[in-house]
C-alpha cells in the first residue's frame, strides 16, 4: 500500500504516547484538536479528556479508528448521505472527505471553512445548518416504470457540467475529484441513459430535466 499516510503516522504517534503516559497523550490530543488554543484552553481540554475517558479506552478508540477501512463497503450504501468536511481540517485532509462522498452512491458533499476537526469547535452553526438543510430536503422518489434511470448526486453533478460544455479535467477540478473518477461517472451515466456520447447525454439530461 506504499508509505503510511500522514494521518496514520499521527495516529500511531498518539497511540504510543497514550500507552506510555496518558497525561502526555491527552496533552498531545489537545494540541492536535485545538491548534490555535492558548495554554489555559489547552489545559481545559486536556483535563476534560482525562475525566471523560480512561487511558486504555482512549488507546482502544484510537486503534479502532486508525485501523478501520470502510472503502470496500461504500458502493453498497443506498441511503442518502451527507459528508461534511472543513477545507483546512487539521487532522483529516479534505481530499479524503471528497473521496468518501465520491464513492457513496447518494452522497452530498458540503465543503465548510475552518480547520477544526471536532464539529463542536469552530463554526459549529455552519455544521448544524448544513445538517438541518439536508434533513429538510425532499426525499428522492422512486422512479416510475419507464422513467429515466436514477442518477446519483455526483453523477448529476458531472452531467450538469457536461451539459455546460466542460471537459473531464475541468469537471475534475471543479468537483475536486480525479479525471479517472470523472471517466467512471461518465461511463455510468452513459449506461444509465443508454447513450454513447457526451452530446447525447447532455441532450437527454436537458430533455428529461435531469439537470
Amino acid at each position: 500500500m506504499g508509505q503510511p499516510s500522514r494521518v496514520r503516522l499521527l495516529a500511531d504517534a498518539l497511540i504510543d504516547l497514550s500507552r506510555a503516559q496518558w497525561g502526555v497523550g491527552s496533552r498531545a490530543f489537545a494540541s492536535v484538536f485545538l491548534p490555535e488554543a492558548d495554554s489555559s484552553r489547552l489545559a481545559w481540554f486536556t483535563g476534560y479528556q482525562r475525566i471523560a475517558t480512561s487511558p486504555q479506552a482512549a488507546v482502544d478508540f484510537l486503534v479502532a479508528n486508525s485501523r478501520m477501512d470502510v472503502r470496500p463497503l461504500l458502493a453498497s450504501v443506498r441511503a442518502p448521505a451527507l459528508v461534511l468536511h472543513r477545507r483546512e481540517d487539521c487532522l483529516i485532509p479534505f481530499e479524503l472527505g471528497a473521496h468518501l462522498a465520491d464513492h457513496l452512491p447518494r452522497a452530498t458533499l458540503r465543503e465548510l471553512s475552518g480547520k477544526h476537526h471536532v464539529p463542536y469547535f469552530g463554526d459549529s452553526l455552519a455544521i448544524t445548518n448544513a445538517i438541518d438543510a439536508f434533513l429538510a430536503a425532499e426525499p428522492e422518489a422512486d422512479a416510475p416504470a419507464g422513467a429515466s434511470p436514477s442518477l446519483s448526486v455526483r453523477e448529476r453533478d458531472v452531467l450538469r457540467l457536461i451539459a455546460r460544455g466542460c471537459r473531464n479535467r475541468e469537471i475534475a477540478e471543479r468537483l475536486r475529484i480525479s479525471p479517472s473518477t470523472v471517466g467512471r461517472h461518465l461511463a455510468n451515466i452513459y449506461a444509465k441513459l443508454n447513450v454513447s456520447t457526451r452530446t447525447a447525454a447532455a441532450a437527454h439530461a436537458i430533455r428529461e430535466r435531469l439537470v
